[in-house]
């Protein structure tokens, strides 16, 4: 499996934010965390990414993490640098890997097509859409072909809207590139709709680590279930007042 999370434990000021978290992702899962505010996903997702470093606790990935097998985090703002086009932010990482400028081209040209934003290829961000935007992004991380992906509230700058139709691209996306994708979001409905398995973090736990399809039918416990909006339905065997579409599962 690319990644086993084992007893990580992460404080801050004295403060617990995650308690001995444990799970494993296997190999082109795709993965969301979701839980309140506050209760640790983004530093999770730090974690995986090395930005940040556990107090405790293991994180293991199937290949070492490096130039060839990169984790690659898509930040919430996009972190698309304003100066660079969008090819050259495309382009970026593999001008630093030292691709031949005429492999390079190729590479972002294909990745740009893909996205379809093969039109924005001279342009700058500052002249795009948040949508536009975040599809230049996920193309910069996926051109270097990541063991891992991470996606850090990928639909938070985007408009009700764009919100469904962008979760279906990534999730085509992550299906054909086959890229091992962790998500952390707040927007339940898109979890529900990309996701392979969905953890559940309230303070600092892992409270529930199943597939959509479970999550609904059986929460784990009282705060798993309130917290999904559920807790008038679970004796009843009913479904949430807004029923979500699992369409990516």
């Amino acid at each position: 499996m690319p990644v086993n999370i084992s007893k990580v434990k992460k404080n801050y000021g004295g403060k617990p934010v995650l308690k001995e978290l444990s799970l494993e992702i296997e190999d082109g899962e795709f993965i969301s965390l979701i839980g309140p505010s506050g209760v640790g996903k983004t530093t999770l997702l730090r974690i995986l990414a090395n930005i940040e470093t556990p107090d405790s606790g293991e994180v293991h990935f199937s290949r070492t993490p490096g130039k060839e097998d990169p984790v690659i985090m898509v930040f919430q703002d996009f972190a698309l640098f304003p100066h660079m086009t969008v090819a050259e932010n495309v382009g970026y990482g593999l001008k630093m890997r030292g691709v031949r400028r005429k492999d390079r081209q190729e590479r972002v040209e294909k990745m740009l097509d893909w996205f379809g934003i093969a039109d924005k290829a001279p342009s700058y961000p500052a002249r795009l859409s948040a949508g536009q935007r975040q599809r230049a992004a996920i193309a910069r991380a996926l051109v270097v072909e990541p063991m891992v992906l991470l996606l850090d509230e990928p639909f938070a700058n985007l408009d009700k809207n764009l919100k469904g139709e962008t979760a279906r691209f990534i999730r085509q996306t992550q299906r054909s590139f086959g890229i091992t994708t962790v998500m952390v979001t707040h927007d339940q409905e898109e979890a529900f709709a990309v996701s392979d398995r969905i953890g559940v973090l309230i303070s600092g736990e892992l409270r529930q680590y199943s597939s959509p399809e479970e999550l609904l039918k059986s929460p784990a416990d009282g705060e798993t279930e309130r917290f999904l909006g559920m807790q008038e339905f679970g004796d009843s065997g009913g479904s949430p007042s807004s029923p979500i579409q699992l369409s990516g599962s």
